[in-house]
C-alpha cells in the first residue's frame, strides 16, 4: 500500500512500489510485528540507500492497534514529510489498515 498527498491509497505489486522507491523522498514502512522482523527478516533496500521504517501497527503479542503509531512513525521522518510512503506486512490487511490511518491524520 501506499499514500501520497495527492492520490490517497493505492495498492502496488511489489515491482512497481520497488521502482517507485527509487524516488527522492518516498519511504517503505513495514508494519508487521517484532517478531516477524525477526523470523521473517526485513526487506532489503541497500541496493537503493534506503531502510525500511519498522514500526508494529498491531503490538504482538496482543495484537492491538498500537496507540503510538503515528507518534512512532512521524519521528523516523525528520522535518521533511516523505511525498509518498509505501507500507508492507504480510497479507496487506495492515498495511491497508496503517495507511487509511496515517491518510486521515
Amino acid at each position: 500500500m501506499v499514500t501520497d498527498t495527492e492520490s490517497g491509497i493505492e495498492e502496488l505489486p511489489p515491482h512497481e512500489a520497488y521502482e517507485a522507491l527509487r524516488q527522492p523522498n518516498t519511504v517503505l514502512v513495514d508494519v508487521r510485528t517484532k517478531a516477524e522482523w525477526s523470523y521473517v527478516g526485513i526487506p532489503d533496500l541497500d541496493a537503493l540507500a534506503k531502510e525500511v521504517i519498522k514500526v508494529e501497527w498491531l503490538a504482538f503479542p496482543e495484537m492491538s492497534v498500537n496507540p503510538e503509531f503515528t507518534g512512532e512513525l512521524f519521528s523516523q521522518f525528520g522535518d521533511r514529510f516523505p511525498d509518498k510512503i509505501f507500507f508492507i506486512c504480510r497479507s496487506g490487511v495492515r498495511s491497508l489498515d496503517a495507511a487509511e490511518y496515517v491518510a486521515d491524520v
